[in-house]
């Protein structure tokens, strides 16, 4: 099987607009990926992000909240107004391979935009020991395959 028929995306943080308040993130399970990826679109940055960090559990109490007692994996350089339309990729490959907690969830609250919202959403793009080149295995509704034409 090639690399990419074993990637299964899934939202991190659905696209939201929001002003001084969090964005609502979903919690990842690490059991089964061998590597991963977060690819984070910064569509409109209102104002500073107050939070912007990857969290750890050992449990989760549910889709969106961690359980026990998070420890914070990594603080994350606060996007600004100067982000705007970028896209950032946070590789999370040596922290996979390293000793970690099975839960993550990115977490990032936005700042005071005095009634602007901050728009945004990150996707993580993972490398799954179980995912298959099917559409179901993968959690998407339909892969498409493009395949070579002579020139």
């Amino acid at each position: 099987m090639n690399p990419e028929q074993s990637t299964k995306p899934s939202k991190a943080i659905e696209y939201q607009e929001v002003d001084n308040a969090a964005f609502t993130a979903q919690v990842i399970d690490t059991a089964e990926l061998t590597t991963a990826e977060l690819i984070v679109w910064f569509k409109e940055v209102a104002a500073a992000f107050a939070v912007f960090r990857l969290m750890q559990s050992d449990v989760k109490t549910n889709a969106t909240t961690l359980g026990g007692t998070p420890t914070e994996v990594q603080d994350f350089t606060k996007p600004t107004s100067s982000q705007d339309g970028k896209i950032w990729v946070i590789n999370l490959r040596r922290f996979l391979d390293g000793d970690h907690k099975r839960y993550i969830q990115l977490q990032a609250t936005a700042g005071d935009g005095s009634g602007t919202t901050t728009k945004f959403d990150a996707t993580l793009m993972a490398y799954s020991k179980i995912a298959g080149s099917k559409a179901a295995d993968r959690g998407v509704d339909s892969v498409i395959n493009v395949n070579a034409v002579a020139a």
